[in-house]
Parts: structure tokens; C-alpha cells; sequence
């Protein structure tokens, strides 16, 4: 089975991510040369990470901890 494109898979499952308290964002990365689905948390939490699963339509999920994310109204 082919799989779909990460900016595909992406669109569909951050609505629900985002759900998750604590989760501030998605984005597409890399790890070992291979294509992993991003979740962007306000902080390291194991309640975060254990609500997370572990791939997405065969794309890895990882953490990574990046604060709080504020809209920039000026740009």
C-alpha cells in the first residue's frame, strides 16, 4: 500500500492533535534521513507523550518542545 503524502496526513490529523492540551502545533521533520510527523508541545510532559500515538499512517510521531507559540499580528 502506497502512502499518502506527509503534508496530506498532516492536514487531517492536526485538528485532533491540536485537541490535546498542551499540543501547539504539527509540522513535517526528519530523523534518520526518513520523514516524521512533528507534534509541537508547550512542554515536556509524559501525560503529553502518552496520549500521542506512536506513528501515523506509517509516519513516526515525534515531540518536540518548543513553548508557548503566540500570533504576531505585526507581520
Amino acid at each position: 500500500m502506497r502512502q499518502r503524502p506527509l503534508a496530506a496526513v498532516l492536514r487531517d490529523y492536526t485538528p485532533g492533535l491540536l485537541r490535546i492540551r498542551g499540543v501547539v502545533g504539527t509540522g513535517e521533520g526528519r530523523d534518520r534521513g526518513r520523514q516524521v510527523l512533528l507534534v509541537l508541545v508547550r512542554s515536556d510532559s509524559a501525560r503529553i507523550a502518552r496520549r500521542l500515538p506512536r506513528t501515523i499512517e506509517g509516519y513516526a510521531v515525534r515531540v518536540r518542545v518548543v513553548g508557548a507559540v503566540r500570533a504576531n499580528p505585526g507581520r
